[in-house]
């Protein structure tokens, strides 16, 4: 689904599947699309390879934010390259104890923005499930972890009774 800026101007994301060595074995692959005549046309960028990306955050026509993988990343010229942000705040990775996630991004600009990370782990009897956020005034150079307040906490039991 396309996601519009305003009248003119607006960006879509494909996933198209490209083959690797082997039978079944696919690379993942995201490419944006941008429009500045209120979709009447596309013009492709460039292509991001790794990783799923399904987090993705539109700022203006020139800015967006969106993880691939464990990475975060920006562009500021309307998806003709992307930059990797360092990673100041750990976000995820395959198999861990406890695991890490990005649920949620959000910038208003180029510079300011917030990320929801959700956390997840257990002692073998409880699965629990924690929630943090972080806010950055610069574009994801440094994050500020929001102390909470009345944060809910879930526990769940995994054992059957």
């Amino acid at each position: 689904m396309p996601v519009f800026l305003d009248d003119r101007h607006g960006w879509m994301r494909a996933n198209p599947r490209m083959p690797t060595i082997g039978e079944g074995n696919y690379d993942a692959l995201t490419v944006f699309y941008i429009t500045d005549d209120g979709g009447e046309t596309w013009q492709p960028r460039s292509e991001v390879a790794g990783g799923d990306c399904d987090i993705f955050d539109f700022v203006s026509a020139k800015d967006a934010f969106m993880s691939s993988g464990t990475n975060l990343l920006v562009t500021h010229n309307g998806a003709e390259s992307w930059q990797t942000i360092p990673h100041v705040v750990y976000f995820g990775a395959g198999d861990c104890h406890p695991c890490r996630g990005l649920s949620q991004l959000n910038f208003v600009d180029g510079t300011n923005g917030w990320m929801l990370i959700h956390e997840t782990g257990g002692n073998g009897k409880f699965h629990a499930y924690h929630e943090f956020l972080y806010k950055t005034t610069d574009g994801g150079a440094t994050w500020k972890n929001l102390p909470a307040k009345n944060r809910p906490q879930t526990k769940r039991s995994i054992t059957n009774k």
